[in-house]
């Protein structure tokens, strides 16, 4: 089962880097950047509040990489989600 859920994980991930270059592509920077900065909370969220998703060890580095985004590109984070990203634990 886990080979078959690779595989479909690894598709979707080619699913999604073939959008983004179609939307690149065609100079659309600007609003995939604001769709993509925009889903930004509701993913904390479900990761926060679906424990199928906290189960998986990449959830806390997918957390992470999130609360980086706002803090290299100095960007507010949302009240929604701020408590969930202050409160994760230090890396190691």
């Amino acid at each position: 089962m886990n080979q078959r859920l690779y595989a479909r994980s690894y598709a979707l991930g080619v699913i999604e880097q073939a959008f983004l270059a179609t939307e690149l592509r065609a100079h659309r920077q600007d609003e995939l950047q604001k769709r993509i900065e925009a889903n930004l909370p509701s993913a904390v969220l479900a990761i926060h509040q679906h424990k199928e998703l906290q189960s998986v060890p990449e959830s806390q580095s997918a957390l992470r990489s999130v609360k980086d985004f706002y803090e290299m590109n100095a960007v507010p984070v949302p009240k929604e989600i701020v408590a969930i990203l202050n409160d994760l634990s230090p890396m190691h």
